[in-house]
């Protein structure tokens, strides 16, 4: 349903910064209505599906995230094989799309290829700057860094960052990449502590938050898709009543990328 824009993104400095005025302003309303205090963490998954939104996070998606209606439903896809951290931001990127550009859509179909991708771009870089502002307001990074006694921005560590990684449940580099854009440390720190986060050395991270006590699964991928509660109830039902066939069980299994399926067919089709 909705069109990812190819290419750079061309729209001018200016443009640019009137549209992150702009999502700052929107994120911050929109957290307000749904109740997240200020110096709140947003727990995506679950704010999603409590607006009526079916979540499903699928193994080897070939994009990191898009939407579309599902028996009547706003359904959010997303890339189950990138880190935990990035799927939330691709969800609230998404979740930014049902809220202001769905109905958008229909009003530019007149419109001419090069007005659309200039339409579609702009959307694209609000959803971006929405899930941004959305996801750590700057007021509650600063909350945050004088709850824990962080004074002296410019001897920022490695583990200072794993702690508001954990906390607002976040990837590593939208954490320092936050922490640069609100002039909390310079872009040669954010480079510097972003040395550990590389393709080179991936294992860095999760050694150092592995060390530091955290929960490693923000910067991991999911073992298995997720798909929402009522659909794999019913997939589990219909085994377990053997409605569908092994060979269909399996096959579905396989499908999704969801091998826990297989425990229920092993199980019943052996009955």
């Amino acid at each position: 349903m909705f069109k990812r824009s190819e290419g750079t993104n061309d729209l001018s400095e200016l443009e640019k910064k009137k549209i992150e005025i702009e999502a700052r302003e929107y994120s911050q309303e929109v957290r307000k209505r749904l109740g997240i205090l200020e110096n709140d963490y947003v727990d995506v998954i679950p704010l999603l599906e409590r607006q009526g939104i079916l979540v499903f996070q699928i193994i080897d998606l070939s994009t990191s995230g898009f939407i579309r209606v599902l028996e009547g439903k706003n359904t959010v896809f997303l890339n189950a094989s990138e880190p935990l951290g990035r799927q939330y931001y691709t969800a609230v990127h998404e979740y930014c799309h049902i809220l202001r550009d769905l109905d958008k859509i229909k009003e530019i179909e007149d419109y001419s290829v090069e007005q659309k991708t200039i339409e579609f771009k702009k959307m694209e870089y609000f959803a971006f700057k929405f899930a941004d502002y959305f996801l750590i307001p700057e007021r509650a990074l600063i909350s945050h860094l004088h709850i824990t006694n962080i004074k002296d921005f410019s001897t920022i560590e490695v583990e200072e960052v794993l702690g508001i990684q954990e906390y607002f449940k976040l990837s590593y580099r939208q954490v320092t990449r936050m922490l640069n854009k609100y002039d909390i440390i310079s872009a040669s720190k954010r480079d510097e502590l972003n040395k550990i986060s590389s393709k080179e050395h991936p294992n860095q991270l999760l050694d150092a938050i592995i060390n530091a006590g955290y929960d490693p699964s923000l910067i991991l991928p999911l073992k298995e898709s997720r798909i929402p509660s009522k659909f794999k109830a019913s997939i589990i039902e219909n085994i377990k009543h053997q409605r569908i066939t092994r060979k269909k069980a399996i096959y579905l299994a396989d499908l999704l990328k969801m091998p826990s399926i297989l425990e229920y067919v092993e199980e019943d089709f052996r009955q």
